[in-house]
């Protein structure tokens, strides 16, 4: 009998609610960048309902990070687009090639192309963080909430 090669799973943070999460806020502090974590309350009209993004910038930027996209993402996704125009959101996948369902050709990268998001893979790119804020982002971000903003720590 041969021995099956297995990669060890490192185990995931208490902290954040997945390993891509996990990842990407590592990232930001090795290169200490001030950020926040699921601090910011965004309201939005379905029902009266709310929406955490994972990380703000200090910039300006808010990011989510997404290893699965899913219907109910996209159109919560789209209806605060279009209630808060001058929210810049970005969306970091694991994988941007991956289809939003068996039946459809449509990437997630495709998805945000057609809607007018920005994306990445796996890691918040260097031009995101030394992107100069705006000020109409940046206003319309402190109107939901002051950051104060902290490196979070694993």
């Amino acid at each position: 009998m041969s021995a099956v090669n297995r990669k060890k799973r490192k185990p995931r943070s208490k902290l954040y609610r997945s390993g891509l999460e996990d990842k990407v806020i590592a990232d930001l502090n090795d290169k200490e960048v001030s950020h926040e974590y699921e601090t910011l309350k965004i309201h939005y009209q379905k029902k009266p309902s709310k929406y955490t993004p994972d990380i703000l910038l200090e910039n300006g930027i808010v990011v989510e990070v997404k290893g699965y996209f899913d219907a109910d993402d996209r159109a919560k996704h789209l209806l605060i687009q279009e209630q808060h125009p001058l929210l810049d959101i970005r969306f970091v996948f694991q994988s941007s090639s991956k289809r939003i369902s068996k039946s459809s050709l449509t990437t997630y990268a495709s998805w945000c192309e057609k809607h007018g998001f920005i994306y990445s893979d796996s890691l918040i790119p260097n031009e995101w963080i030394n992107e100069e804020t705006r000020e109409e982002y940046y206003k319309q971000v402190l109107t939901y909430q002051k950051p104060k903003l902290r490196k979070t720590t694993i």
